[in-house]
């Protein structure tokens, strides 16, 4: 709040000095000092926090992602093999029904089981892999509930500092009328004398 000294009908900028004197923390220009708010580190703490957690989310998404696209593949490696495998036991029975000599059937039982192996190999390369993408799901969601509580905790920090300026503002309003009531009243006692 600034004071003019035509706000006076005298004028006169000694006896606002003067009155300026009495109150500490103002200027002879009649601005009073603001306070800062004493948890602006914390605050920024807190949002440093947040990003960093915000980060990790990221991270922890992409990583799923790479899981998940990783056991597409297997899968489709899978389902691609169990296709070979039916073609090779349709061919088998055909050299079976078209009277096929007792190697070739042998060669092709070996070649089936070779398959069987494989699959079985694949099936529990799958299997693992599920578990990987489960595994990082479950690190996303812990990184999602520090990104919440991260969030949370600077929601409440800011909330404070909002109620600390509006209190601030009130006790800053307050302390300027008690100013100026001082000071309409010195002014008018003086101007009764005169």
């Amino acid at each position: 709040m600034t004071f003019y000294v035509s706000d006076w009908s005298d004028g006169n900028i000694s006896k606002i000095r003067v009155i300026f004197k009495k109150f500490p923390g103002t200027e002879i220009a009649g601005r009073m000092k603001k306070k800062k708010y004493r948890l602006n580190t914390v605050i920024e703490i807190r949002r440093e926090g947040k990003k960093a957690a915000s980060v990790i989310v990221h991270k922890r998404r992409e990583e799923l992602e790479a899981e998940e696209e990783e056991l597409a593949s297997r899968e489709r490696t899978l389902s691609s093999h169990r296709e070979i495998m039916s073609a090779a036991g349709k061919r088998m029975q055909n050299d079976l029904s078209d009277g096929t000599a007792a190697s070739k059937i042998v060669s092709h039982k070996t070649y089936l089981e070779n398959l069987r192996e494989k699959e079985q190999i694949l099936m529990a390369s799958v299997k693992e892999q599920r578990e990987s993408v489960a595994l990082a799901a479950g690190i996303l969601d812990e990184a999602i509930q520090n990104l919440a509580e991260a969030s949370k905790e600077l929601s409440v920090i800011e909330k404070h500092k909002e109620k600390w300026k509006n209190s601030e503002q009130k006790r800053q309003t307050k302390q300027e009328q008690k100013l100026m009531d001082e000071i309409s009243s010195i002014l008018h006692k003086r101007s009764e004398k005169l």
